[in-house]
């Protein structure tokens, strides 16, 4: 009899173990369910978080691309703003480099005409048999009446001998003065530097075909005034 007690006592306590086991089992997988719920993330969740992460990388993609297209457009501004400049500097240069060449020539020009009357002037002085050719001259003529024409330049004249200066100007009138021909009838076939506020012209008469040599002199603060007038061949 104490032997099948101590069996059914044993037998009784493997059940009570097994029942513990069972139910210590249970406790841990409710356990484990509740935290899992708690702690993952439910589908929906997953989804939102998914979404707003591809939200942002759109925004972020098109907040660059506005970026690049603002720098782009930047960098287009500056390069046509150089390429403008450099144009219009080249342009210039270009203005200003023709009228160097037309300065030139014409200097050029007013050189080789100077040389040739100072040529043909020596020639005349050095024929020693007093022959006449057709620029020597028949003789010089002065007029004590002659006056400055006034002037514009002040003390001095500019001595620039350029068509289109207010120099020109004066010395052609002061030319068309001594000689008593409107200016518009004379062809002026050149004025030339004859000294310190000194200069001098070959001109003719359009109608009487007549050709002078007429010298004249700066007065200060008055202009140029008729010296001589020297009628040629």
């Amino acid at each position: 009899m104490v032997q099948v007690s101590r069996f059914q006592e044993k037998q009784q306590n493997r059940r009570k173990k097994v029942v513990f086991n069972i139910a210590f089992t249970l406790v841990l997988v409710t356990v484990g369910i509740v935290t899992y719920q708690l702690f993952s993330p439910s589908d929906t969740s997953k989804k939102a978080i998914a979404q707003e992460k591809k939200a942002t990388k759109i925004e972020e993609k098109k907040r660059k691309e506005k970026e690049a297209a603002q720098l782009e457009e930047k960098e287009r501004e500056e390069k046509e703003a150089t390429q403008l400049e450099e144009k219009e500097r080249e342009e210039k240069e270009a203005v200003q480099l023709e009228e160097k060449r037309r300065e030139e020539k014409e200097a050029a020009r007013l050189e080789e005409k100077q040389k040739a009357e100072k040529s043909v002037k020596m020639n005349g002085n050095e024929n020693k048999e007093g022959e006449k050719t057709a620029s020597q001259e028949k003789g010089s003529q002065t007029n004590s009446s002659w006056k400055p024409i006034g002037t514009v330049q002040g003390a001095k004249p500019e001595m620039k001998f350029k068509e289109g200066t207010v120099d020109w100007s004066e010395m052609k009138k002061a030319i068309s003065y001594a000689v008593d021909v409107p200016e518009s009838q004379l062809i002026f076939d050149f004025i030339g530097n004859n000294g310190d506020n000194k200069a001098y012209g070959n001109v003719r008469d359009k109608q009487s075909n007549k050709k002078y040599k007429v010298d004249i002199d700066w007065v200060e603060n008055q202009g140029w005034k008729p010296a001589s007038v020297q009628v040629l061949k």
